[in-house]
């Protein structure tokens, strides 16, 4: 989509749209906030510009704190959160009538945190639609001084929190969902005429309110999807995520040192990432993009010039990467009373549900004698305490056991919906000394994945075989 941008002049300059979220990772001091402003001066010459942006790096998990944490002391963490906002505005280079306004508003979100964290003291306990509430300020205080850094550089800014953005979604508070049928004309009505008169909206990530208001959450990290969302309702020609490295890495470097940048991936394939831990971004980050033409590009801030990773709809037949998910176990369900039977499956997932446990991968064989459940360690006694009684209330002849100490490995790139290159990759796998025990085998979406579970050690052995024979050779994001 393109912007009729009216300028100083009254003439009418068509601008294509751009979406850039910058966050809590580049936004750490007032340094950070003048960088993002000189970023997007730069952007506005040739775009019309909507900014997203996150909590400063820290706030949002003590702000949980200060919420969850009884013996924590809101004197002395609130000051230190007013102080820290305080400062980042004054080491931005605001002065004047704009660091006046901008202290006001920060000085009356702090006063309305503290209301709110003295009030659950009272009460004694936090129910998620408080804790969505409490979490919110992280983005709200960062939104204030973004606008008053974009104005001191003479740049016409206004800062929106999501719901004023037009963001609904329903009240699962800590996960919500957008209502789209009601998102899309409300955010197309309230941002739209801002960049039509050269306005940069900035819109809080993360947080958006149902249709009565109370304000909800995107689930952490949910920044980024906020952009992308946004990008993809207006028909944006990119989204830019601004970090600190240099776009997606072929592996964790922390764990093959030889990773580099990923010059290009593919839409599918940066969904595939997401949801293993790429780049830590929201499980949910490029759904929005599916079967658009907006590329994304995810850049350091630091060096927005430089080497950075470009996701585009077009896919070529190469590996992109691999990631390991730890900290995995898996709950077992075996009974030979299990085959043939009818809504087994179903019980399995409606108790996880019940239990609040995510279930990460579910198998069974044919036989129909053995489910297993992949979770996240902290979950598995749970949830299979949760199946044990409920197979104790059907009565059936199941046992229920937990194996913990596993990891994910996974092998990421739309050549694998070729056989031979996702033979090659598990050959790879076997060929280790000694074998690795492999638990399970999964293909993602559209076949743009593989992933195998096994114990801790083989996934870390497997990744490392795989980026040495497979990425480091094929040049990963090139054609094959």
């Amino acid at each position: 989509m393109v912007s009729r941008v009216q300028g100083i002049d009254g003439a009418l300059t068509v601008k294509p749209l751009l979406v850039a979220k910058f966050g809590g990772s580049v936004l750490k001091s007032g340094e950070d906030y003048a960088r993002a402003a000189e970023i997007t001066e730069e952007l506005q010459r040739e775009h019309s510009v909507i900014l997203v942006v996150s909590a400063m790096k820290g706030v949002t998990d003590r702000l949980l704190r200060l919420a969850r944490d009884f013996e924590a002391s809101p004197s002395v963490e609130i000051p230190e959160l007013y102080q820290m906002h305080v400062e980042a505005l004054r080491g931005a280079g605001v002065s004047g009538r704009l660091f006046g306004e901008a202290f006001s508003r920060i000085a009356r979100l702090i006063d309305e945190l503290t209301k709110i964290i003295w009030a659950l003291r009272v009460l004694g306990e936090v129910t998620p639609k408080a804790l969505d509430y409490v979490v919110s300020f992280g983005e709200r205080l960062s939104a204030v001084i973004m606008e008053a850094v974009l104005r001191s550089r003479g740049i016409e800014a206004k800062a929106l929190t999501g719901w004023e953005a037009g963001i609904v979604t329903d009240d699962r508070f800590g996960e919500a969902n957008p209502i789209m049928e009601e998102t899309v004309p409300r955010v197309r009505s309230r941002l739209l005429p801002l960049t039509e008169k050269g306005i940069v909206p900035i819109v809080t990530g993360f947080i958006a309110a149902t249709r009565k208001g109370d304000i909800t959450t995107l689930g952490r990290g949910g920044s980024d999807y906020t952009a992308s969302l946004i990008a993809s309702i207006l028909g944006a020609t990119e989204v830019h995520f601004y970090t600190d490295v240099p776009g997606v890495m072929t592996a964790d470097p922390r764990l093959i040192p030889e990773a580099r940048t990923i010059p290009r991936l593919c839409v599918i394939e940066a969904l595939e990432l997401s949801r293993v831990g790429g780049k830590k971004f929201h499980p949910r980050t490029f759904e929005p993009l599916l079967y658009s033409k907006i590329r994304a590009r995810i850049l350091d801030a630091k060096d927005p010039h430089g080497p950075h990773t470009i996701v585009e709809p077009e896919c070529i037949d190469t590996l992109k990467a691999v990631a390991v998910m730890r900290g995995l176990a898996v709950v077992r369900l075996e009974g030979a009373v299990m085959a043939g039977r009818i809504g087994t499956a179903m019980m399995v997932t409606s108790v996880s549900k019940r239990a609040g446990v995510n279930i990460v991968a579910i198998s069974q064989p044919v036989t129909e004698t053995r489910i297993e459940i992949v979770v996240a360690e902290e979950d598995a006694e749970r949830l299979a305490k949760a199946l044990s009684e409920e197979i104790r209330n059907q009565e059936l002849d199941v046992n229920v056991m937990v194996e913990t100490g596993l990891s994910a490995v996974t092998i990421v790139g739309y050549g694998l919906r070729n056989p031979s290159l996702r033979a090659r990759v598990l050959s790879e796998a076997l060929s280790l000394e000694p074998e690795p025990e492999l638990r399970s085998i999964t293909t993602g979406f559209h076949d743009a994945s593989l992933t195998i579970v096994t114990n801790a050690r083989d996934a870390v052995r497997i990744a490392e075989r795989i980026h040495s024979r497979l990425l480091r050779t094929r040049g990963a994001g090139e054609a094959s």
